[in-house]
């Protein structure tokens, strides 16, 4: 008999927990398996709203609520809500096999749900930032605080951030709760072995950990002519072109993609250079004689994704943190090199001078510009880096790899709660 799973996730569109979740519910559903999606901000007609409104919109008491639950956490603990009763009612007027949790930072879902959820059914969270093991932040930057239990916190405005240093409170109520479902209650999902051994090293949590690395469909990313590309999407055909690619453009405080105008500063190439910006669309960029900037907001189209990703010559991802490296893949998918900042997840992705290019997080721009000149006026190097990329997404980080994997941890977690006789 096919199993059900629920998957949850703040928004069921942007962001690179929406795409994955997407991803794996495309495959899940193909294979058979039931599946329902609830959100905060569902925008596909086939997800259901987490809360109340109009048609499946949340309406204006539903956002105040969150928006109140937001503060209240800012304030005091992020282990409770104001709709936990809601919500509950709802994901369990239907029981799945499985809860499969995305991101539920930011207010709008408690942890406190966690434990009530487990006792229905098993619960498999995909961890995909540093958030469940710090006492508020996505991103550590550096530092070591979740090691002891946070406290101090050098980082109170980072996401999600706090009014006040609740943070060692917080980490210890957290902990708490999950002392409650770490018995064959929940497991949790790095998208990384980087990610894993952080969980690994905290004592907050002690139950099951599984890393699952995030899996890209080749059917949708995938290599193809340059030019064509180009030609499709207006760009100069004969220029040098740069991807530089973050939700939030240079916004995004952990991306650092204004970095690359300091690579500029330094970069002399013998040809145009063109740059493209997705991710923002805030800030309009003076063209110059040799450079010229092309700025786009967030792009949901995956087929346009897909065609800047193959005209460009070299995707540039200077980022502070990160626990997997989406745009990393996905541009590697398409047979474009990547040269990226040596953090996190991203160093599984990309093996220096075989199918990408890593700098150190404290390279100079100078130094960083040098290394990008070598690369773009090397046409050789740059196709062998392509061919590898490509190859390395193909083989080892595809979609069909990912969805199996969860498959065969959805069945092992089902029948070891079976064997124990948990009822659902």
């Amino acid at each position: 008999m096919p199993i059900s799973v629920t998957h949850i996730n703040f928004t069921d569109l942007q962001g690179g927990a929406a795409e994955v979740m997407h991803n794996l519910l495309q495959f899940q559903r193909n294979a058979g398996i039931k599946c329902t999606v609830f959100s905060a901000r569902p925008s596909r007609s086939d997800s259901n709203l987490l809360g109340f409104g109009n048609k499946n919109k949340a309406n204006i008491l539903l956002k105040i609520l969150q928006k109140a639950s937001a503060i209240r956490n800012r304030i005091m603990y992020d282990i409770g809500g104001v709709c936990d009763r809601l919500y509950y009612n709802q994901l369990t007027s239907s029981v799945p096999d499985i809860y499969h949790i995305h991101n539920i930072h930011g207010g709008w879902f408690s942890l406190a749900l966690m434990p009530l959820l487990a006792e229905k059914a098993p619960v498999v969270w995909t961890l995909h930032d540093e958030w469940a093991i710090t006492g508020h932040c996505v991103a550590t930057l550096g530092c070591e605080g979740w090691r002891r239990g946070c406290g101090d916190c050098p980082h109170l405005d980072t996401m999600v951030s706090v009014w006040k240093d609740n943070t060692s409170d917080n980490w210890l109520k957290r902990k708490q709760i999950y002392a409650r479902i770490s018995d064959a209650g929940m497991t949790m999902v790095p998208v990384s072995k980087w990610l894993a051994h952080r969980v690994s090293e905290s004592s907050i949590w002690q139950g099951q950990t599984v890393a699952i690395p995030n899996g890209i469909d080749t059917n949708i990313f995938y290599p193809s002519d340059k030019k064509e590309a180009r030609k499709a999407i207006g760009l100069d055909l004969s220029s040098n072109i740069i991807l530089c690619a973050a939700a939030g453009g240079t916004n995004n405080p952990f991306k650092n993609t204004e970095l690359i105008f300091e690579i500029l500063k330094y970069l002399q190439l013998n040809q145009k250079i063109t740059v493209v910006l997705i991710g923002n669309a805030n800030k309009i960029y003076q063209d110059s004689k040799m450079i010229n900037y092309v700025t786009l907001g967030h792009v949901n189209d995956r087929e346009l994704m897909r065609k800047y990703y193959v005209a460009s010559d070299l995707v540039f991802y200077p980022t502070k943190a990160d626990t997997f490296g989406l745009i990393v893949a996905e541009a590697m998918a398409c047979a474009t090199p990547v040269m990226a900042s040596a953090i996190g997840g991203i160093c599984e992705i990309i093996e220096a001078d075989y199918n990408g290019c890593l700098f150190a997080s404290d390279a100079s721009a100078k130094d960083i510009a040098l290394t990008m000149k070598l690369l773009l006026e090397n046409t050789n190097k740059l196709k062998d880096l392509s061919e590898n990329a490509h190859s390395t997404i193909k083989n080892k980080y595809n979609l069909d790899i990912m969805a199996q994997q969860y498959l065969n941890l959805y069945s092992s977690i089902i029948q070891k709660r079976q064997s124990q006789g948990v009822a659902g």
